[in-house]
């Protein structure tokens, strides 16, 4: 349907199809999965297409639609388990990795399924893990602490002050 004149594509959006940009149709709105974002209330290509486009997406990438979030789980455990200050381990989302010296911290390297354990495990030995609460607490100055490295994988703390403030 590529060679559409323009009256034939604006009487069909108001007989309510919407165009496909992936297959180049005009189809009813119940071929296409609903939106929250696009303006018309339904995504840009059919449910055929989308799916499509999914399954070949599967196939590029394997290993994200089976390990998504086992990398973390796997580095948290090398790194001790659990915050390194309180103790929490209930998720591993809630607990972040902090540079013992931010001088040495390498940005390029990014915490995510698509960088390799090879490049991430270097950069985890620079830090202690930290639950998100000590972590924040910490940058904002409320305790410090004296670091020590690990027997495996990062550091961990052999004592800390909290910092007590007389705020008005």
């Amino acid at each position: 349907m590529i060679g559409l004149g323009r009256t034939h594509r604006i009487k069909m959006l108001k007989q309510g199809y919407l165009w496909c940009s992936g297959c180049r149709n005009f189809l009813p709105p119940d071929e296409f999965y609903e939106s929250t974002t696009s303006a018309n209330g339904y995504g840009n290509v059919c449910k055929k297409c989308k799916d499509k486009d999914i399954d070949k997406r599967k196939d590029k990438q394997p290993h994200k639609t089976r390990n998504q979030g086992q990398g973390k789980r796997y580095i948290v455990q090398l790194s001790g388990g659990c915050c390194q200050r309180c103790g929490y381990n209930e998720f591993p989302s809630g607990l972040s990795f902090h540079h013992i010296n931010p001088k040495e911290k390498d940005r390029t390297v990014a915490l995510s399924s698509a960088t390799k354990l090879e490049r991430i495990m270097p950069e985890i030995d620079k830090c202690i893990l930290l639950c998100l609460n000590c972590h924040l607490s910490f940058h904002a100055g409320k305790w410090s602490a004296e670091f020590v490295k690990r027997d495996g994988l990062g550091w961990t703390i052999k004592q800390y002050t909290l910092q007590l403030k007389n705020d008005p």
